[in-house]
């Protein structure tokens, strides 16, 4: 039997893959601290002060959110470090980048890893039909024209 000779893996496919990966963890990281301090928060005694500052200090950007003004609450933070265009640390910009890198390589990588890059639902505009929920519900229409992200997937017996 011959088998195929393998072939080497060229330095820009292993750039362009482990940068996906490493904007991938990025997002995952950042949807983590947002979710924690959420639940956390869920916990705290009525009247207590919002925790959301330390969430951005941990970052590192805190000079950035500054820059964009305002301060620091849920709605804030959630909309800084989720959704915001600008800051290329947010879910969104980690989420685009990661496509963008996958897309660079489409040829070299698994059909499933492609269709996985493509099946986040922040890349189609939200269904009117159907009621906001998560993040969505919770943030007033983005300043930039984005459209919320729906977190939440559907299950097999909810509408789609």
């Amino acid at each position: 039997m011959n088998a195929a000779p393998k072939r080497p893996l060229l330095s820009r496919v292993a750039d362009a893959v482990y940068w996906m990966a490493r904007y991938i963890e990025r997002a995952e990281n950042v949807a983590r601290f947002i979710d924690v301090n959420h639940n956390l928060m869920l916990d705290l005694p009525r009247g207590s002060s919002d925790q959301w500052q330390p969430i951005v200090d941990i970052t590192g950007d805190r000079a950035i959110f500054q820059e964009r003004g305002g301060a620091a609450t849920q709605e804030n933070v959630v909309r800084f470090l989720a959704f915001e265009p600008e800051y290329p640390n947010s879910i969104y910009s980690c989420i685009v980048a990661a496509r963008e890198n996958a897309r660079s390589v489409r040829e070299t990588i698994s059909s499933e890893m492609w269709s996985r890059s493509t099946a986040c639902t922040c890349w189609s505009p939200p269904n009117p039909q159907r009621p906001a929920r998560g993040a969505a519900r919770i943030l007033p229409p983005d300043p930039h024209g984005l459209p919320p992200v729906p977190w939440h997937r559907p299950g097999h017996d909810e509408p789609q």
